[in-house]
């Protein structure tokens, strides 16, 4: 199951693979792919300010292998021309020209069958706008120890500079300060305002599962997500997609500082075929502010100290068979 976002697009996607599947000396397999996607509005939006159906093209040529000690290794390199988001300026009509970008990354996986298990992958994205380069590093570990407890450990970190993206927006005013209104009692949109900004994310997540026997087992699985917004530039959106830097000087800049910690542990226990009990414990807690200033262990140590949701929830599934139930009935 999934969600659409929008339905106004009309995507064509292009694939095309190469395959070795001869062993050698030093590889199992091999496999080359070329993709590349065009996309376009199916329908221009109402009072759109830039005459264009064209959303975004990207291609990129990719490939992975398969090694002798069956380990995975993989590389991806990327281009994405100009294209026009119709969406991240919130406001129907509005556009912003996204910038070009080049994309690079590599990856690797250790052999799934051994019981220490190690994944690595490296993404960078060039975008010329504001010489804004994006980078993603995943370390993910795993060890089982024996056929009933396993853990996993991963880590993402995720840097962007100069990252422009949809920050407010600004409303006419009088000489007062006061927001001018339609007849209708709406505000009057002024100026939509970008920001140049500089990100950082970085997610842990711990898992862990234990089998009693072959019909009961526990899971616990624990996450940590913080993210940072510094703004550095307000800018201007203008017609044609493009920023300008902001004329509105008295508009002050916010920063954001998100922390979501999760725990969330299951019980599972199936006592018939088909039918089970699970006891699921869930625990949140969540700080949303301005304050970048704290460094990681600062923001992870505030948020297991802030307030927390906890949940803990009962639920049976019983499998009724038709049949065995249809037996019963008649000979009672």
């Amino acid at each position: 199951m999934g969600y659409a976002t929008n339905n106004n697009y009309l995507d064509h996607y292009f694939w095309t693979g190469y395959r070795w599947l001869k062993p050698t000396k030093w590889y199992n397999r091999i496999q080359v792919n070329y993709n590349a996607h065009h996309s376009l509005l199916f329908s221009k939006i109402t009072d759109q300010k830039v005459d264009t159906k064209f959303q975004m093209f990207s291609t990129n040529v990719n490939a992975n292998l398969q090694l002798k000690n069956l380990w995975f290794a993989g590389a991806f390199v990327g281009y994405v021309p100009y294209g026009y988001d119709f969406y991240e300026a919130r406001w129907t009509g509005y556009v912003f020209k996204t910038p070009r970008r080049n994309q690079f990354e590599t990856w690797f996986e250790s052999n799934n069958a051994k019981k220490y298990v190690l994944s690595f992958d490296y993404f960078v994205g060039l975008r010329d706008l504001f010489n804004s380069p994006n980078h993603q590093l995943s370390v993910q570990q795993s060890y089982r120890f024996n056929d009933k407890l396993s853990v996993k450990y991963g880590i993402v970190y995720n840097p962007t500079t100069n990252d422009a993206g949809f920050y407010d927006y600004y409303f006419k005013k009088d000489i007062n300060g006061n927001d001018i209104r339609d007849a209708n009692g709406n505000k009057i949109l002024d100026d939509i305002l970008f920001s140049r900004r500089n990100l950082k994310t970085i997610e842990n997540i711990f898992s862990a599962k234990y089998n009693f026997n072959n019909r009961s087992g526990i899971t616990f699985r624990t996450r940590h997500y913080w993210s940072k917004v510094k703004v550095k530039q307000l800018y201007d959106l203008n017609d044609d997609g493009t920023l300008a830097p902001t004329k509105h000087l008295d508009r002050s800049i916010e920063h954001k500082n998100l922390n979501i910690f999760n725990v969330d542990a299951v019980y599972t226990w199936q006592f018939a075929p088909g039918s089970f009990i699970n006891i699921v414990w869930k625990d949140e807690s969540v700080i949303g502010d301005d304050n970048i200033k704290y460094t990681y262990l600062k923001n992870l140590d505030n948020t297991i100290a802030s307030p927390q949701n906890n949940n803990l929830s009962f639920k049976i599934i019983y499998y009724l068979d038709y049949l065995n139930f249809k037996k019963w009935s008649k000979r009672h």
